[in-house]
This record gives structure tokens, C-alpha cells and sequence, in this order.
């Protein structure tokens, strides 16, 4: 368990926490009316939070990793032939991002672009797609001749962007399992009254809160931003779980080390009171205190093997009862 949580903790996750900051934001009813004020509105959110002091970046995403991995939907090449209902499918994550979502949350851009750049919604849907998606929809091109494709994507009535960029899998749901395939797509072409605004930062990321705030206020009076926490910070609790298994665990292995320890040395302090007789008559004979105290430990390692070797007995046979009852 103690090698499992190790393991865990140094799991490429595909992006970096450190220094990153997520909130929840919802556009108040008066700024949900449209798409265009959607988009009017985040788009300002984002750049109050870009103002603020010590952040390096700000952006939207439709679920924080660690989070939420957001809806699924079935994806395939645009231009293989349609699938039928009872064929293998693709199904993959979608995550909808804003204009340097991917860069301020580390994820490393393996070909193509990304989303870095302002994004124009009357523009056709274009995509960026993880490693794993790419592998599975193309398994025998590279991962640069993927760009310039087109996906079928599932969604709105069925959508073919083109893929823009291919980027490193991201665990969205969890270090304990291996990365989802995701389709991310632009939160300016499909924007949505609620969102995840992350902010890398170049101090504490808790301590830019306040400030994000009151421009969250100036922005809208009154409105809140809720589920505040830091990316590394979610990781971590990610896996606390496991550290209290592994910390009872290891003291449950300390005390039976140590329960262990006292057992044997009591057993051998009684066999040496047992051979007190024997003792003294080899010490007069002129025997070594050296010579004895070998002696007592060849016979209590005999017993120690003995057991060793019923218990290894034993443990066989309850194995052949259980594979063959």
C-alpha cells in the first residue's frame, strides 16, 4: 500500500497544479440572455482576473481536472463511413475551454495548437484532442498527422471540427485511473451559463481570493464565486484516502513487528532459563561464552526454520482447498 500511494504521487497528471487557482463562476441572469452575452460576459470575467496582481494567466474551462470530467459522447472519423448502432465506439470527454485554457493549466501541446489565441464563435467548430483520442480514432498515424483532420463528434445535433492540435492526456478524474480520452472544444463557439475560471499564479494562489472577488463584484454586484481551491491542494486531498490507509496500515505493521520482537525474545529468555544447567556445566568444562551463545542461537533458528516450514505447509494446502474445493 505504502509502494501504491508512492506510485500515485508521481503520476504524470498530464498538467501542473502548482500554482494554480480554480473558482466556479455563473453569469447572472441578466448577462445569460444570449450566446453573445455569454461570451461578453466570461470574456470580461477572464480579463478582471488577468488583472489582478499576481496572477500570470487567467481562463475558463467547464470542469477543473480532479472535478468533474464533464459530458461523454461517442466520436469518430469524419470521414470513415457512418458507424452503425452495433459497431465498436469511441467515447470520449468533451471539456469546453476558453483562450489559453491548456497553457495556464500546463498541459503540454504535443502537435499543432491550442486555444491560445482569442476565438472567433462564427468561425466552424475546431478541436484540440488528447493523445489517447488521437490513438484511438487514427491508431496507425503520427501524432503530428492528426492535425487537419476532422472528427464526428456526437453533440448538438452532430458537429465535424477540425483538429487544431493534439495534447498530452490529462487524468481528469483521478490519479487512481488512467487518462480518459477528451475532445476539448472552444467555450467561446459552445458557451455555457457556468464555468471554472483558472488562474496560474506567481504567488500563493490563495492569496489573489480576495482581490478575485471584489473584481468578480465590481463585475456584477453581489455575485459569488464558490468551490474555491487550489489545484494542487485537490490533488493532494485526491489522495488523502489513500495516505490514512497506508499511515494505519504501516502502524498496524509496526506494532505486529514490534509484537513479534517481544514474542521472541521472550521465547528465547526461556529457553536459555531452561538450559541454565547445561550452561554452567559447558562454562566449567571450559566452553566459550562465545561457543554458547552460538549454540543457543543454532537451536532456536532450527525451531524458527521448523515453523517457517509448517507454516509454508499449511498456507499450501488452505491455497489447493481454495483453488480446488
Amino acid at each position: 500500500m505504502v509502494r501504491t500511494v508512492a506510485s500515485l504521487t508521481s503520476v504524470d497528471l498530464g498538467f501542473d497544479p502548482r500554482n494554480v487557482m480554480a473558482v466556479r463562476i455563473a453569469a447572472p441572469p441578466d448577462r445569460a440572455q444570449s450566446a453573445d452575452s455569454l461570451r461578453a460576459f466570461f470574456d470580461e470575467a477572464v480579463a478582471r482576473a488577468a488583472a489582478v496582481g499576481g496572477v500570470s494567466s487567467a481562463a475558463i474551462i467547464s470542469a477543473r481536472p480532479f472535478y468533474g470530467i464533464g459530458p461523454a459522447t461517442r466520436i469518430d472519423d469524419a470521414l470513415a463511413p457512418p458507424p452503425r448502432p452495433d459497431d465498436p465506439s469511441i467515447v470520449a470527454d468533451v471539456q469546453f475551454v476558453g483562450a489559453g485554457a491548456l497553457t495556464t493549466l500546463g498541459v503540454p501541446l504535443l502537435a499543432g495548437q491550442s486555444f491560445d489565441d482569442a476565438i472567433d464563435a462564427t468561425e466552424p467548430p475546431r478541436v484540440v484532442v488528447s493523445e489517447e483520442l488521437a490513438r484511438r480514432v487514427w491508431p496507425n498515424k503520427a501524432t503530428a498527422d492528426v492535425v487537419g483532420r476532422r472528427l464526428r463528434i456526437n453533440l448538438n445535433g452532430g458537429i465535424t471540427p477540425e483538429v487544431i492540435g493534439v495534447v498530452k492526456d490529462v487524468h481528469l478524474g483521478s490519479a487512481r485511473t488512467a487518462p480518459r480520452s477528451v475532445a476539448w472544444l472552444s467555450a467561446a463557439r459552445f458557451p455555457t451559463g457556468e464555468t471554472d475560471l483558472v488562474l496560474r499564479t506567481s504567488v500563493p494562489p490563495e492569496s489573489v481570493v480576495p482581490t478575485l472577488r471584489a473584481a468578480v463584484n465590481e463585475l456584477s454586484p453581489g455575485l459569488p464565486i464558490y468551490r474555491v481551491g487550489s489545484m494542487a491542494v485537490l490533488v493532494d486531498e485526491s489522495l488523502a484516502a489513500d495516505r490514512f490507509t497506508a499511515f494505519l496500515l504501516s502502524g498496524f505493521a509496526a506494532v505486529a513487528l514490534a509484537l513479534a520482537a517481544i514474542g521472541i525474545f521472550g521465547v528465547f529468555s526461556a529457553d536459555v532459563v531452561r538450559q541454565r544447567r547445561e550452561i554452567g556445566l559447558r562454562l566449567a568444562l571450559g566452553g566459550s561464552a562465545l561457543g554458547i551463545v552460538a549454540m543457543l542461537l543454532r537451536r532456536a533458528a532450527g525451531r524458527a526454520a521448523a515453523g517457517l516450514a509448517s507454516g509454508r505447509c499449511a498456507r499450501d494446502s488452505v491455497w489447493r482447498r481454495r483453488r480446488n474445493p
